[in-house]
């Protein structure tokens, strides 16, 4: 559990920071991962082709390396995504309701983030850059647990989107890693409830069942 506090302390800090940053300063941040992706984009490829190298010899099926698979293309349309996300709305700290009490005292229901949000999926390296990049705007701080056949690929894409933040106003502990393919540290993360507020599982129903019942 001591990775997972670690972790978790870094999280809870930013969540501090990140709550409150204007929506201006989130795109500018959002907008440095690009870049930093599009510098680091041989990088990023050379460390997927020793996962797909990895994922050949461990006999993945066709499917599944097709998953990990990133090209110039599939790499265009992760940096399309975060471009996409850039365009919406900013969520936090709206109002759908507001409405008077007898006594005169007004009362506005606002949308907030929830804080700390941890993310365990399968395969898609893509999935790392669309999880930071919506909880990121949405004012949530994440840590990614992906598949240890993405393993160099989500390690590559993380370090790029850590370089990006460092440029922008946004602290780079918005987002946290799990480097260890150790299965432990998913148990860990689920009973983590001081540092995390919610869990999403992102893959096939033995991951999903495993996360709802522990």
């Amino acid at each position: 559990m001591t990775y997972i506090k670690e972790k978790g302390k870094l999280l809870k800090k930013a969540v501090e920071t990140l709550s409150i940053a204007s929506t201006v300063d989130k795109n500018f941040a959002l907008e440095k991962v690009i870049e930093a992706l599009e510098k680091n984009r041989s990088e990023i490829l050379a460390a997927n082709e020793k996962d797909i190298e990895i994922g050949k010899d461990n006999n993945l099926s066709a499917a599944l390396i097709d998953r990990l698979y990133l090209d110039n293309e599939r790499l265009d349309g992760i940096i399309q995504g975060i471009k996409t996300v850039i365009k919406l709305e900013d969520p936090i700290w709206k109002s759908n309701r507001v409405w008077t009490m007898e006594n005169g005292l007004t009362i506005s229901k606002m949308s907030v983030p929830l804080g700390v949000i941890g993310i365990i999926y399968e395969s898609r390296p893509n999935v790392t850059v669309d999880a930071f990049s919506l909880a990121l705007k949405s004012g949530n701080c994440v840590v990614l647990r992906g598949s240890s056949s993405a393993i160099h690929s989500n390690i590559a894409l993380v370090k790029s989107i850590k370089e990006g933040l460092r440029a922008s106003q946004i602290p780079e502990d918005v987002v946290e890693f799990i480097e260890s393919s150790d299965r432990a540290l998913v148990g860990d993360m689920l009973k983590a409830n001081d540092y995390i507020d919610l869990i999403i599982p992102r893959g096939g129903n033995g991951l999903i069942d495993f996360v709802a019942n522990n």
